[in-house]
């Protein structure tokens, strides 16, 4: 295997591992986006169930005003945490783009150094191919000129 070969062997490897790579940053962005909508979703949720959750007017009891107050008080609690993964989830798809951004970088450079491989490869092959006509072209003019020797010393 010559040395060309083996040059583009490396880079198509590794311009398979970056794709892998691109493709795994992909996923992660995409989770990490889920998780934002999903947080977004349960905090917007909880924030009008909160709102809304009014102890109804008349005679109540204290202990039921005071378990409607902790049950709104736990959804207001419910929508600041949700509020809090949000903006960890944006943090990592902000994290999770950039490197999305970097494995794509990587596997185009990669895929452009396989590529070189493969032209190297081809030149490799034209310059022994005209090499090798070379040589026989010299290998038949040598012939020619020796048999062209040989007839003029026996006509003398």
């Amino acid at each position: 295997m010559t040395r060309e070969q083996r040059r583009l062997r490396l880079a198509r490897r590794l311009a398979m591992l970056a794709q892998i790579e691109q493709r795994g940053a992909m996923r992660g962005l995409a989770d990490a986006l889920a998780e934002e909508t999903r947080s977004e979703t349960l905090k917007e949720r909880s924030l009008v169930l909160s709102q809304s959750y009014n102890p109804q007017e008349g005679a109540s009891l204290a202990s039921a005003l005071g378990e409607r107050s902790a049950f709104a008080s736990s959804l207001a609690k419910l929508a600041s945490d949700a509020e809090s993964a949000r903006a960890d989830a944006e943090a990592q798809a902000q994290w999770r783009m950039q490197q999305l951004s970097a494995a794509q970088t990587r596997a185009q450079r990669l895929s452009e150094h396989a590529e070189a491989a493969r032209k190297a490869i081809v030149r490799q092959r034209e310059r022994t191919v005209q090499h090798t006509a070379s040589a026989l072209a010299a290998s038949g003019l040598a012939r020619a000129v020796q048999s062209n020797l040989r007839t003029s010393k026996h006509e003398r």
